[in-house]
């Protein structure tokens, strides 16, 4: 079934992209099914724990999307660090911090996507909606498979 996604715009730099693809409604479509299925793969490789991914998603939940894509994924271990610093968010959820953050800095880019990708599901997308947030939790950073 295909469904349309309103208020979809794409930047110039972009359309051109999908463009050299081949038909935009095709090119779409299928990277964004490749891209989420890297994400996947991405956050079973990092493999983090539930008390890693509640500070995380406390920490970085608040965090502007808005940063261009080049950055976002370099800022994940700084943010999470100065969250850790101002808010003693690895007492908190009894995570050892130092541990963390070098997990997070050995991260590859798609890793660190994947996992602000899942803040932004849980904080802003429909799947996890009405949802009890330890399962979101679970589910989004893949903790326990669908």
């Amino acid at each position: 079934m295909s469904r349309e996604a309103p208020g979809v715009q794409l930047t110039p730099a972009i359309l051109r992209q999908v463009e050299e693809r081949g038909p935009g409604h095709l090119v779409v479509s299928r990277d964004l099914g490749r891209l989420y299925k890297l994400y996947q793969r991405a956050l079973d490789e990092v493999g983090l724990t539930e008390p890693e991914a509640r500070l995380i998603y406390e920490a970085y939940k608040g965090v502007s999307s808005e940063v261009p894509l080049v950055h976002a994924a370099a800022l994940l271990a700084a943010n999470i660090r100065g969250a850790i610093l101002e808010r003693r968010l690895d007492e908190a959820y009894r995570v050892d911090g130092a541990a963390l953050i070098e997990k997070l800095r050995g991260l590859t880019e798609i890793q660190a996507l994947a996992i602000i990708d899942a803040v932004e599901r849980i904080a802003y997308g429909a799947a996890f909606r009405g949802m009890d947030e330890a399962q979101a939790l679970r589910l989004a950073f893949r903790i326990e498979k669908p």
